[in-house]
């Protein structure tokens, strides 16, 4: 059920942003594996390989700003900074974190992971960890984590579209979309059906 909400999540999204489909790429078999032994983890959260099925081959504007394992950045590599920065948390931390899941990196100072603890669970929460080694939650699931994405890239073509209607330069993520002057994406946000943990 899990993998047909993240897929509904993406559907949504390009539809209403008017998503290039050749923009964008899902990881295959052999992309996930070399993700599962790069980052020395036993097996994918099954949304989280539903999300990379999508969009972790060639992310288009999906986590624009951000690198995401497999789009564009390697997996041990990303997986050993992420573990850098949480030597240094203090408190409460993860269950199981040389086991983590690490998701993207934002600068080299921001992480989004799923704690190694939960990577048996269908849908577990995201955490963001900071290179000062601070922890906290992200989202309380990887398919809300996914639809908070999907929100991006839906304004990022209402962006795109109002800049083409004014007459003003599109930027370099207008590639992404097959948006001309008379486009109105949608107003609707994709929604998240996911069960938000306390």
């Amino acid at each position: 059920m899990v993998r047909e909400h993240v897929r509904s999540i993406y559907t949504e999204a390009a539809r209403t942003a008017f998503l290039d489909r050749e923009a964008v790429r899902g990881a295959e078999d052999a992309e996930l594996e070399r993700l599962v032994g790069g980052q020395q983890i036993d097996s994918l959260p099954a949304a989280a390989d539903s999300v990379l099925r999508l969009v972790g081959g060639a992310k288009g504007p999906w986590f624009l700003g951000e690198r995401l394992v497999m789009a564009d950045a390697e997996p041990a590599e990303l997986k050993a900074e992420a573990l850098g920065c949480y030597t240094r948390q203090n408190g409460t931390g993860l269950l199981d974190a040389p086991g983590m899941l690490v998701l993207t990196c934002h600068d080299g100072t921001r992480y989004e992971v799923v704690d190694g603890g939960d990577l048996a669970l269908e849908d577990p929460a995201v955490w963001l960890l900071d290179d000062t080694g601070r922890l906290q939650r992200s989202s309380g699931s990887l398919s809300e984590w996914f639809t908070h994405a999907a929100n991006r890239v839906v304004n990022l073509s209402k962006d795109v579209a109002r800049r083409a209607r004014q007459g003003r330069p599109t930027p370099p993520w207008a590639r992404y979309f097959t948006i001309s002057s008379g486009t109105r994406p949608a107003g609707g946000r994709p929604t998240s059906g996911a069960d938000v943990r306390p």
